[in-house]
């Protein structure tokens, strides 16, 4: 098989982009979340200075009311991780992902859930495979559950929680 260069920089093996184009973005919960929501909204872009990410590298992820819209088709890795506090007894505070395909019916396609007594901090952590075939349809976003006596942590000081989408491959 031969191995071929492109002007746009693809470099194409046996029909597949064995060097697609890298996309990297994260945003972080910029405040308190003391309730149960659908969709999360209180996202924004992680900007801080120094060694981490400092926006988007290439085109990143658009989001719009809590919803996320991906930029190009391709597979994409979602890593998110989330910080509960626990105000008193709650035993199943959850932060979801949720997907649709046809632009506004979403459905939760994992399940993370907390629980614990008073006066604790615990942390959940998912990562996620997607292959975008559709950017006007297939979208993402997250959702918070129960919180009867917890708080998911957040803030503009530090990130304590985020989710970063990280383009794989072009399908």
């Amino acid at each position: 098989m031969a191995v071929t260069f492109h002007s746009d920089g693809r470099i194409m093996h046996g029909g597949i982009n064995v060097a697609p184009k890298p996309m990297i973005d994260t945003y972080h919960i910029n405040s308190q979340l003391n309730s149960a929501q659908t969709p999360v909204t209180a996202w924004s872009r992680l900007t801080s200075s120094g060694f981490l990410n400092t926006g988007a590298f290439n085109d990143g992820m658009s989001l719009s009311s809590g919803v996320f819209t991906f930029p190009t088709t391709g597979r994409y890795l979602i890593i998110w991780t989330i910080g509960f506090y626990f105000t008193g007894n709650d035993a199943g505070a959850g932060f979801n992902l949720q997907t649709c395909t046809d632009g506004s019916t979403f459905s939760s396609i994992t399940n993370l859930d907390a629980g614990d007594g008073g006066g604790h901090h615990d942390v959940c952590a998912h990562q996620f495979v997607v292959t975008i075939s559709d950017t006007s349809n297939q979208k993402v976003r997250f959702a918070s559950a129960s919180m009867s006596a917890s708080y998911i942590k957040g803030g503009s000081s530090q990130s304590y929680g985020s989710c970063t989408f990280i383009r794989l491959s072009d399908s």
